[in-house]
């Protein structure tokens, strides 16, 4: 069976993308750490909703130091850098581990992130695909499509701490590459690659990664 990389959180969005992805492909999901900058318990609620997906292993992702470092230096392209590197990090993951696309739970304008021009401007470049099989849906729908498959959770969440208060949402291609370059990201995602952890989902490993 085929084999895709799920950047999968503790919301209600990247689940379900996983779960109908599954259909298709051997699912791989991988969480990106955002210690020390998650709201209370994502950590946990993440691990849970992993398991509750069926995952014996997940890959989980040291982002705290490439998140903190964006958050210092970029003012207006934060949400921009941060989700350009997921996205170079979780391709270096599909080549690792032999997958052939990315899946992510975006949903078109549904966050700052969501929109045409950013999502070109966070993909631009990849040499892989990336699925979004969520993209047309509205929250509504994903809920109701979530509570179908028996996966939704009243307690979720996805939240970051250093959104910054007025996101750029209409990123330039141009800009958003001179960016990364400038701060050096792609170092950083390849220094953090020694320190993933693939391994069965459980609470404790947050402490290996901190």
């Amino acid at each position: 069976m085929k084999k895709a990389i799920v950047m999968i959180s503790g919301g209600i969005d990247s689940p379900l993308a996983a779960k109908i992805m599954m259909e298709e492909y051997e699912v791989i999901p991988v969480h990106f750490v955002l210690h020390p900058f998650y709201c209370k318990g994502s950590f946990d609620i993440a691990v849970e909703t992993m398991k509750s997906l069926g995952f014996k292993k997940v890959i989980l992702f040291p982002f705290g130091k490439i998140l903190g470092s964006i958050a210092k230096e970029e003012k207006f392209y934060q949400c921009i850098m941060c989700r350009k590197s997921m996205f170079k990090a979780a391709e270096i993951l599909a080549e690792k581990y032999g997958a052939e696309a990315i899946i992510t739970g975006e949903s078109l304008a549904q966050k700052a992130s969501q929109t045409l021009k950013n999502m070109a401007a966070t993909t631009y470049g990849l040499k892989i695909p990336v699925l979004h099989p969520l993209l047309s849906m509205d929250k509504e729908e994903i809920i109701t499509l979530s509570k179908k498959f028996g996966i939704y959770r009243e307690i979720h969440t996805g939240c970051c701490t250093v959104t910054p208060i007025r996101p750029v949402t209409r990123a330039e291609i141009e800009e958003a590459e001179m960016i990364f370059e400038d701060l050096e990201l792609e170092d950083d995602i390849k220094k953090a690659m020694k320190k993933v952890i693939y391994d069965k989902p459980s609470k404790s490993l947050l402490k290996k990664l901190i």
